[in-house]
């Protein structure tokens, strides 16, 4: 590989291994962050929502969970639809209220990072990087798949250009974006999660999509 070039990396998931969904609070630093995160970064951290339509608001502090609370909404009439159908049908047991629904169909959770804890790749370029990547995303999927949120975080040493806890500044400078979005699929009903069904709907297979 040619020496100005460096690797995208790219993990993404729902759950944990115990099967729970991960939550967006680390992401917001609004939860339990850990004695990795610097408490004075040399850089501030970058937080964005994206509303269903995807129109981007930039935010000093957020509540990622609260947003993406708001951001379900969209799928309320589909639920709320099929929810009526159970009551005819007298299937109480299936019903969902929306906390039960984003629990069964929670928002894929993608971390992005270019290059390595090696290298040094300027906070400029990781920005540059990730806003191609989402316009990629955007231009293979479309509606069908909505960001939700993103963060670009550089206040942990080794991925984040802060200071070390020696005082020292952080060897690499690229840091990493969590993105959070949710497949959509157009139904008779309105808009629900649906991977397989978006996919579908594309023309897309599985295998295609990854």
């Amino acid at each position: 590989m040619p020496e100005n070039k460096v690797r995208t990396m790219v993990h993404r998931g729902r759950r944990r291994r115990n099967g729970e969904a991960f939550n967006p609070r680390h992401n917001s630093r609004s939860g339990s962050i850990g004695n990795h995160i610097l408490a004075n970064p040399a850089r501030k951290n970058i937080y964005i929502t994206m509303d269903f339509d995807g129109k981007p608001t930039l935010h000093d502090e957020i509540d990622f969970e609260a947003h993406e609370k708001e951001f379900y909404e969209a799928f309320r009439p589909a639920l709320d639809a099929q929810n009526e159908r159970y009551r005819k049908k007298r299937n109480y047991d299936r019903i969902m209220s929306m906390r039960q629904y984003r629990q069964a169909h929670p928002p894929e959770e993608i971390i992005f990072q270019v290059g390595n804890k090696d290298q040094e790749i300027s906070p400029e370029v990781t920005q540059i990087a990730v806003a191609k990547w989402l316009d990629a995303v955007r231009e293979t999927y479309g509606t069908r798949y909505r960001i939700c949120s993103v963060a670009l975080h550089f206040d942990e040493p080794g991925s984040g250009g802060g200071l070390t806890s020696d005082g020292k500044v952080s060897k690499n400078l690229s840091g990493h974006a969590h993105v959070r979005g949710v497949f959509c699929a157009e139904s008779s009903d309105g808009w629900i999660v649906s991977e397989n069904k978006a996919l579908a709907q594309l023309g897309i297979t599985h295998d295609e999509s990854r």
